[in-house]
């Protein structure tokens, strides 16, 4: 039976939940499970095919998976349940089986989310495996995940809770996403070193991060970083990390009522000016204009 978090003060339900732990039962759960491996090492049997992880490390797992964990040496996990209505009321679990061509066009943007949950025409895309910078961002969605459906503290926590979870979503698509898809903002292959930098990008957007920051973290000189960097991605440092900022403030605008200004500061600009500025100049609309064109 699927289980959601409720609200009963403000009479709210939401598909959706957190559990301090996963036991990687063989039997089907009728939601998503995306599970956060921060402790241990094991080797689990998923749908008939043996992975060997150790944390940190992600699985998406849909309702379909079957999961077996075969040894487990001191495994910690987080997790959090949810139907793919939470994110979209289109994506009923039918309708993301079928062609997603007969999705619309927003329909489809939130059902490309669901990619690592869903796609499994290529074998280990629902196990990811993360480095400590990821793992420190992924702990502190969870902590907000968890808190919002915890607390429910205002109005606002069935939007917050959801924009953690869009946050945590957008992270990982980004990571596993095609690097030919030129839409995306993603990993280049052939350098390791400028990879590792945009995982920390992909990690601290929400945070001030400047190029002597980078300089000192990664051991590499200002002109050398830059140079790498454009000649890998096409463009700047500070302007792959708009480009990030704006993206993740697009998912926000589209999937949550969360005030403009708050959306401002979880993206990492502390000018709003500054953002309004250059949402528009990348998003062709105003904040606003673009809420109001999305939100349905």
């Amino acid at each position: 039976m699927e289980k959601h978090t409720v609200d009963n003060i403000r009479e709210v339900t939401m598909p959706v939940y957190f559990e301090y732990s996963e036991d990687f039962m063989k039997y089907s759960n009728p939601m998503f499970r995306l599970v956060y491996v921060i402790e241990g090492s094991g080797i689990m049997k998923i749908n008939g095919q043996t992975v060997i992880f150790s944390a940190p490390a992600l699985f998406c797992f849909n309702e379909l998976d079957e999961v077996e964990l075969q040894q487990k040496i001191k495994i910690e996990t987080q997790v959090v349940y949810f139907n793919p209505i939470v994110i979209n009321n289109a994506l009923q679990l039918d309708v993301i089986r079928k062609d997603s061509s007969e999705l619309s066009r927003t329909e489809y943007q939130d059902y490309f989310l669901l990619n690592p949950f869903i796609d499994r025409e290529e074998f280990g895309r629902h196990y990811i495996e993360i480095g400590p910078i990821t793992s420190k961002r992924i702990s502190r969605l969870f902590e907000g995940i968890k808190e919002e459906l915890t607390y429910m503290e205002n109005v606002f926590w069935p939007c917050r809770s959801r924009s953690y979870l869009l946050e945590t979503l957008f992270l990982i698509q980004s990571m596993t996403t095609d690097s030919r898809n030129k839409e995306s903002l993603c990993l280049p292959e052939s350098s390791e070193d400028i990879s590792n930098i945009i995982l920390y990008l992909y990690t601290n957007y929400d945070k001030k991060v400047t190029i002597e920051e980078l300089t000192d973290i990664f051991h590499i000189n200002r002109t050398t970083l830059s140079k790498k960097f454009r000649k890998s991605t096409g463009i700047s440092i500070i302007e792959y990390l708009v480009k990030y900022r704006i993206k993740m403030a697009s998912v926000m605008l589209r999937e949550t009522m969360l005030p403009i200004s708050e959306i401002v500061n979880r993206v990492g600009f502390n000018d709003s000016v500054h953002f309004l500025r250059m949402f528009k100049k990348h998003m062709g609309y105003t904040p606003s204009g673009y809420r109001e064109k999305y939100i349905y």
